[in-house]
């Protein structure tokens, strides 16, 4: 990247800030074996074992090794790659192809850096492992020969799976010179250009997610623009032809049209509904930078300019807005003495994202109880139909309450919980279910969500029977309640 490279001065900030970022992830969320990292920040939220955040976590404990020589940092990835493993059963596999594409992505660098030639071998024999288990179980003709996302679904097919599959099988062609790898690469790529790359170069996320071959173009993700990037950069690297070049710069300047404004990427799903899974938090918050990664690795082949300037504009952004006084934070339990020496001489810590009930989501929801409140006013009065003015200004009240709502509610990111779509919900009850060889896991929430829904639904329309505010009223009286509760709640934990 050029933004490196003007400079000691320059190179040394870059430096800095990199330092800031690995230190600052020790820091808030350090904990004791075998848990190594918390969840999330302040309250650890570690119900869940994040298998594929972790694989970044390596990828990223090697980019530190790579730019500074510290063996400390050698040694962090080395034991993220085995707390992986060992929080998951002594196994390498899982049921998401992705996810242990990105473990073998890890694990692959992971060998490169080894100095020794037998823990090399065993690193090497783990990557080979995960993709022959990869390609074995998850390749299928389904929608054309491609990759599942995951077992359960094996007629869903998508980006977050095919990419990695191809940047890993081009990698590993250059490193064993087996061509077998680099064939496969090719046709993982060649199944994403006909099915989910654009003329534009823009990606797609996936098609029969629901069944059939609905593709999924409201799913606007920087993710898979930076897996495309990375897949024709990594087979330029191992054919010579330019042309994949072409594309890859086709498609890193098309991202950067189609979702960056003014130097950063905005909110990723933002032209989704709350059925996408976590749009505001949990996976979503690797997706931008799975795109930054991919652009540094084509910037390495060609200088393009809009791509350095927006990784640029980026990291000035996250520094002037995503960082705060390091004694503003608390350190997580485990948090290591290195970390927190580090960034007390930097003074500075990244800013953890505030999740779950804030001040300002007890403004939104009581904003939104006030004003079904004082809609409620003319409809109670109302003794004959409305007057056609004052109806659609009472349904466009009603669309901002409920549209305010939704987005607030989906801050709240409360997993399995949807607020507005119930469809997605449904499969996700069903793929997910003992019966069709899932975990099982949260369908009690699911299924609660659904009955709430539905529930809601049907005691709205007895109301409706007796009075068109009725409806209405009972709305502004429940959401008024919950910005009490979650007021209170919130006030109780803080």
């Amino acid at each position: 990247m050029t933004t490196t490279t003007t400079g000691d001065t320059t190179v040394e900030t870059w430096a800095r800030r990199a330092d800031v970022a690995q230190h600052s992830v020790d820091l808030l969320y350090g904990a004791a074996a075998p848990q190594l990292l918390h969840n999330a920040h302040p309250e650890p939220a570690d119900d869940t074992f994040n298998y594929w955040w972790l694989a970044h976590v390596i990828d990223c404990r090697l980019d530190a090794y790579a730019r500074t020589g510290d063996d400390a940092w050698l040694d962090a990835a080395r034991a993220t790659a085995a707390n992986i493993r060992e929080r998951n059963g002594g196994s390498l596999f899982n049921d998401y192809f992705d996810d242990m594409l990105w473990y073998a992505l890890a694990l692959l660098r992971l060998a490169e850096a080894t100095p020794d030639d037998a823990e090399r071998a065993a690193v090497e024999a783990d990557v080979l492992a995960l993709w022959e288990h990869v390609v074995g179980l998850g390749w299928n003709d389904t929608h054309g020969p491609s990759l599942s996302w995951r077992k359960q679904q094996p007629d869903y097919k998508n980006t977050p799976a095919n990419g990695p599959l191809a940047i890993l099988g081009a990698r590993l062609a250059r490193r064993t010179g087996d061509g077998r790898y680099l064939d496969r690469a090719l046709a993982t790529v060649a199944w994403l250009e006909e099915h989910l790359v654009g003329p534009d170069g823009f990606v797609e996320d996936g098609l029969g997610r629901e069944g059939g071959t609905d593709v999924d173009t409201h799913w606007r993700f920087t993710y898979n623009q930076g897996l495309y990037i990375g897949a024709c950069t990594e087979l330029y690297k191992s054919t010579g032809d330019a042309a994949w070049l072409d594309k890859a710069e086709r498609t890193a300047l098309t991202s950067v049209r189609e979702l960056a404004t003014g130097g950063v990427f905005r909110r990723e799903g933002e032209l989704v509904d709350d059925d996408v899974p976590d749009t505001a938090g949990g996976d979503v918050g690797l997706f931008k930078g799975i795109w930054y990664r991919y652009a540094v690795v084509l910037l390495e082949e060609r200088d393009v300019p809009a791509v350095d300037d927006l990784l640029a504009s980026s990291v000035d952004a996250l520094w002037a807005h995503g960082t705060v006084p390091v004694d503003d934070v608390a350190a997580a339990d485990g948090a290591p003495a290195t970390a927190v020496e580090a960034l007390r001489e930097a003074g500075v810590v990244l800013r953890p994202v505030q999740v779950g009930w804030t001040p300002r989501t007890t403004g939104l929801i009581a904003a939104v109880g006030l004003l079904l409140a004082a809609i409620t006013v003319p409809l109670a009065v109302a003794d004959a139909d409305l007057p056609r003015t004052v109806q659609l200004v009472v349904t466009g009240l009603l669309a901002l309450a409920m549209g305010t709502q939704a987005a607030t509610a989906r801050h709240l990111s409360v997993k399995d919980v949807t607020t507005v779509v119930v469809t997605s919900t449904i499969t996700g009850l069903a793929a997910d279910s003992r019966l069709a060889g899932g975990h099982g896991k949260h369908s009690g929430r699911r299924v609660a969500a659904i009955a709430l829904i539905c529930a809601g639904a049907a005691v709205g329309a007895l109301l409706l029977q007796a009075h068109l505010a009725w409806g209405v009223a009972v709305s502004a009286v429940l959401t008024l309640l919950v910005a009490a509760l979650g007021h209170t709640t919130e006030e109780a934990e803080a």
